[in-house]
């Protein structure tokens, strides 16, 4: 079946924001394979979707791996070449720089509706300089109201909680065992959760925005 006008003329755009602090080393081969399936699925839900991929820690707190590459020109080895676990947690930090890159795509012509912003973190914040709790919230939520989704997963913590705190809706908050195993299925359940959204329309996408995450 071909896709519908509105499918094909609106391909969404996936901002991933994936925690590099020293506590995942132990995660490390499921992250990495875990991270690589999600890439695939997505490329087979839609090759002209966008991606950009973020990792932070607090030695970088933006360091850009994918920048709006095209899904069907990325390689799956290339979205985690630089995964290095190291250093600490500045989740606040790095939400508030990805939003600002964000905003910057939607200046330049896109449409809050296609935006899809990911977070995997298995730890708490505790690094931030720039951005508190207060301001991660506001920046989340306002963006919510204008039709982007979030979608947050969380180990060695309360994610209903954590997810609460800045502002994700809460069928997009998710919490995870953090092991290996327990990070591949999490990364194998987001991916299948995102792929689907990426095939919606865009008028579709804004009504699931927050509860896209949700278990049928």
């Amino acid at each position: 079946m071909a896709p519908s006008p509105e499918i094909t003329d609106h391909p969404a755009h996936i901002w991933f924001l994936l925690d590099r602090s020293g506590s995942m080393s132990s995660l490390y081969q499921d992250v990495v394979l875990g991270l690589q399936e999600f890439v695939r699925e997505q490329r087979i839900a839609d090759p002209r979707a966008r991606m950009t991929l973020v990792q932070f820690d607090s030695e970088d707190t933006h360091d850009v791996i994918l920048d709006g590459m095209t899904l069907s020109e990325v390689d799956e080895a290339r979205a985690t070449k630089r995964f290095e676990p190291r250093a600490a947690t500045p989740l606040y930090d790095a939400i508030a720089a990805l939003i600002g890159r964000a905003d910057k795509h939607i200046a330049n012509g896109g449409d809050d509706a296609d935006q899809l912003v990911v977070i995997f973190t298995d730890g708490m914040e505790n690094a931030s300089t720039d951005c508190n709790r207060a301001k991660a919230f506001e920046l989340i939520k306002e963006r919510r109201g204008r039709g982007w989704a979030f979608a947050f997963l969380g180990a060695n913590q309360d994610a209903f909680e954590a997810g609460e705190a800045i502002g994700i809706a809460p069928a997009n908050r998710m919490g995870w065992e953090a092991t290996g195993p327990g990070a591949r299925a999490t990364l194998g359940f987001a991916s299948r959760k995102s792929a689907e959204q990426l095939r919606r329309t865009r008028s579709e996408r804004r009504e699931k925005r927050d509860d896209f995450l949700e278990d049928d």
